[in-house]
């Protein structure tokens, strides 16, 4: 480091001086004393010149680790010195801002007691021209050596010229016969005989390696012999050297097959033995020698392992390729300190690693061989895990000349153990799938055995009904035109009044078995996502009872709702679909099994506590469901209703438990039978399959939407008293803007009944089928509404924009439509389409506009809603779901009027 000052005086005080270092002693060397924080107190005039202080002032009080190159080192021995004491040696490279061509040797020891300091002494040693040229001397011996001596195959990669130049030993090792004039390939003749599986991965990581930094590349791969038919292993090493800007211009390497090189393990294994032997003085050519060293630096310098020699006191002499590329060091980065500085003198937490309870340097002093694994220390401070030897090199004397030692990264070996590991549980856990799979198999089988018995059993029995039916409406016929056989007429009423309940049994059958299969693939699928909407868990309960109300009818059961709005309930938001077939699935598993005139009970009420750790993991950032995500609402606007929906404010989420139970008073199971009861195709036993049927899904059903609905269901059970299936789900409090809507859209089903139904003016229907055509008509007439029949959605589309509300005709507009959405010519999305088209162009008021179809999936009904629906009917559609469809948008459209 140059410091720049005045000239000033050149002395020091007395008290200045250290009692034991006389500074005017007259030598070459550097004299400096330190005290305990490394900062200089005293030093000579050669430490003046050295570090370039016009002065002594402007020296004293300076840390040294400043003003040296590699200081932080140099700071780190001295701490090590100072725990252990003594004297050590440090090289150091140069002085910041020195001369590059000096470098010091420092001798330093501990002053006094604990905390007095340091003295050192620096000797200045300058680079030696002819020593460097002997070493390039020897290395152009070397390569021609190697030309000669090995058989490695030698190459030289003109990346310029992109010519590559291949040594003649090419044919002894594939074949390919080369010489001083035939000696030249391109690098795609080398490309080519590659074998196709190593191709594209040795092509692409030795173009990477010329565009970028690096100097060094070796990959492994397979290479085609000459008779085009044989493939030899072949380790491919190159060395780049780059144009001062980086650019890639020449590249020199070998080829070897590694299987020739197993001996390599076995020299490497002794390399005392190798480094040193006993040779009698002048009993060896100087020649041999040189071959004996040539020889040894060729297997060291091809070694996939880093190998380091160090001298007596850990210094490095030599460092091979390998080390350089697994540390990041070059030799003139590690040869002035002890190894132990450079690749093992801190912990992972920061720690400092003391030289004394290093193992490596410890079976150096020991004389003694050994082998390990430790984390070592890369240059650019990260580390590395490495299995090491340690092998001491023991001179004439006995005593100590240095170690050999040989590591390796096991970074990638640690992550294929660790792959392998991972590959043993996957194949482990893939083998208890497969088990559960076959066991899947053999009940799907099972299951599917039992859907064809059963589809087909609904289907024989409508068939065999409606010919009963129709013969008995045949001899009905003929029996009307003879009064005197009125018996028989009351007779064959009664048949055919039965022939109807069963036909309608078979329906129902047939309708459950296909929505549970439906259910099924959905959530094998994971296609079952949840609505968030505003509703009343009363009217819930209700619909799922009412749905059962004729199963419930014939065997006179007393079923009991107890809950509502007096529990704390009042609106909520959530999937009230989802809870409805909980609800159903539950009920209809009560009703089968509850024998006749028994009770059954449905409870519902908000679980305080359970409510309570809700909201308190939401606020601490848990996930609740029903908001956010990927849940999808079906909003059915009208411009006029959304003029007045004018709220504000959202007064947060508030998360409710709902706990609900179906209790009945039938067969009741024990334990063992419970076990089962939530898998998939299972039930209780053969006899109450046999007794009861049933497919064994609508519990399993039950389980996986209370699980997607973020709760849990349980059974308590005892034989011959009755079972209890009690369950929770998680929904929220709606915010005062969407119970406003929920208000305006629902007119309490009381007010309905007391009003006429004749209030929509005239019904336009699109239906393709002529027998639901004829269900349509018929409900209509029932329903006291005026309606026309179009077969196809451009018929309907015609209907709907000919008629003018505003002309004076007799015929009425229309102003509420039932949309089929599968038909000819125009389907009933694209009718849709055009119908709210029309209206927007031409100012007119829209119409509710409901759609009909057989398709339920939740992406037909989000297309449908799209296209410009406001309501949807799925087939079968029954005449109570028309009349509360009906009924709910006459609300709708009265209270828009009201408002108006």
């Amino acid at each position: 480091m140059c410091i720049d000052g005045h000239h000033g005086d050149n002395s020091i005080s007395q008290q200045q001086q250290p009692p034991d270092f006389d500074f005017s002693f007259p030598t070459d060397d550097i004299l400096i004393a330190l005290d305990s924080d490394l900062r200089i107190t005293a030093a000579n005039d050669n430490a003046l010149s050295a570090f370039r202080a016009p002065t002594r002032r402007d020296l004293l009080n300076l840390r040294i680790c400043d003003l040296l190159s590699d200081g932080e080192s140099f700071a780190a021995q001295l701490a090590e010195l100072a725990r252990r004491r003594g004297t050590i040696r440090i090289e150091t490279d140069m002085i910041r801002g020195g001369d590059p061509d000096v470098s010091i040797s420092w001798r330093i020891r501990v002053h006094g007691g604990d905390g007095d300091g340091y003295r050192v002494v620096g000797r200045r040693k300058l680079a030696e021209r002819e020593e460097w040229a002997n070493r390039l001397s020897d290395m152009a011996m070397a390569h021609a050596w190697l030309r000669d001596n090995v058989n490695d195959v030698l190459r030289r990669w003109d990346i310029t010229t992109s010519t590559i130049s291949w040594d003649a030993k090419m044919q002894f090792l594939t074949g390919y016969e080369f010489n001083s004039s035939n000696g030249e390939t391109t690098p795609e003749w080398w490309r080519d005989r590659i074998h196709t599986d190593d191709v594209d991965r040795v092509w692409e990581s030795v173009q990477r390696f010329m565009k970028g930094h690096g100097v060094f590349w070796c990959e492994e791969y397979r290479f085609r012999c000459a008779d085009n038919t044989t493939y030899i292993t072949l380790v491919d090493q190159l060395h780049l050297t780059r144009s001062p800007t980086g650019a890639a211009l020449l590249a020199t390497g070998a080829l070897f097959n590694p299987v020739q090189r197993r001996q390599v393990a076995d020299i490497l294994e002794t390399p005392r033995t190798i480094l040193l032997r006993d040779i009698p003085h002048g009993h060896i050519k100087s020649d041999d020698l040189r071959h004996q060293t040539m020889l040894i630096k060729t297997i060291t310098d091809n070694s996939p392992s880093g190998l380091i020699l160090k001298d007596a006191k850990g210094y490095p002499t030599y460092i091979n390729p390998a080390a350089s590329r697994i540390t990041g060091y070059a030799f003139d980065d590690i040869k002035d300190k002890p190894l132990h500085y450079s690749i093992h003198y801190k912990h992972p937490d920061g720690r400092a690693y003391p030289m004394e309870d290093c193992p490596v340097d410890g079976s150096q002093v020991r004389l003694q061989p050994q082998k390990g694994s430790t984390l070592f220390v890369r240059h650019d401070g990260s580390f590395f895990p490495s299995v090491w030897s340690n092998s001491p090199l023991e001179g004439r004397d006995g005593r100590s000349i240095g170690a050999v030692l040989e590591f390796r990264d096991v970074t990638e070996e640690r992550e294929m153990e660790k792959e392998r590991l991972q590959a043993m549980v996957d194949a482990e856990q893939g083998l208890i799938r497969a088990r559960e799979a076959e066991w899947h198999k053999m009940k799907l089988g099972e299951f599917i055995d039992y859907v064809c018995h059963e589809i087909r059993n609904p289907l024989h029995g409508i068939a065999a009904n409606t010919g009963f039916l129709a013969e008995h409406l045949d001899a009905l016929k003929e029996a009307s035109s003879n009064s005197k056989e009125g018996n028989v007429m009351e007779r064959l009423v009664k048949d055919c009044t039965g022939f109807l309940t069963s036909i309608r049994e078979c329906v129902n059958h047939q309708a459950l078995i296909t929505n549970n299969v439906l259910d099924l693939s959905r959530l094998d699928a994971g296609k079952v996502e949840l609505d968030s909407e505003v509703f009343e868990v009363e009217s819930v309960a209700g619909q799922s009872v009412d749905m059962l109300r004729a199963n419930i009818i014939e065997k006179k059961l007393d079923v009991r709702i107890e809950g509502g709005s007096s529990q704390g309930l009042g609106l909520v938001k959530g999937d009230s679909t989802r809870l409805r077939q909980v609800f159903i699935n539950l009920l209809s598993n009560a009703i089968k099994f509850t024998p006749r005139g028994k009770r059954i009970v449905v409870r519902y009420a908000v679980d305080e506590e359970a409510s309570r750790s809700a909201n308190l993991e939401a606020k601490m950032g848990g996930v609740g469901i029903m908001d956010g995500g990927h849940h999808h609402h079906h909003h059915h606007h009208h411009e006029e209703a959304e003029a007045k929906a004018k709220c504000t404010g959202n007064e947060g989420v508030e998360f409710l438990v709902l706990r609900a139970s179906v209790e009945d008073t039938g067969l009741g199971m024990t334990d063992d039978e419970q076990k089962w009861l939530f898998k998939r195709f299972s039930q209780t036993s053969k006899k109450i399959s046999a007794t009861y049927g049933g497919s064994g899904l609508g519990l399993n059903i039950c389980y996986e939407l209370v699980k997607l609905l973020g709760g849990e269901i349980t059974v308590r059970s005892s034989k011959d008293v009755g079972t209890s299936f009690e369950f929770t789900v998680k929904l929220t409090r709606p915010s005062a803007c969407e119970v406003q809507d929920y208000g305006r859209l629902h007119v309490p089903m009381a007010t309905l009944h007391q009003k006429s139904l004749g209030r929509f003016g005239r019904v336009l229907i699109a239906e393709d089928n002529a027998i639901n055509q004829k269900i349509m008509a018929k409900y209509m007439t029932q329903l006291e509404l005026e309606y026309t029949i179009v077969d196809n959605g451009l018929k309907a589309v015609e209907a709907y924009t000919s008629l003018d509300p505003d002309a004076d005709v007799d015929v009425k507009p229309f102003d509420f439509v039932i949309m089929d959405m599968e038909m000819p010519v125009l389907d009933g999305r694209q009718a849709t389409v055009a119908i709210r088209e029309w209206e927007e162009k031409n100012g007119r008021k829209r119409v509710p506009l409901v759609a009909l179809s057989g398709n339920a999936r939740k992406e037909q009904v989000e297309h449908a809603f799209g296209c410009g629906v406001d309501d949807y009917l799925t087939k079968p559609c029954k005449l109570d779901a028309l009349r509360s469809m009906v009924q709910k948008w006459q609300g709708v459209e009265g209270a828009v009027r009201q408002s108006s």
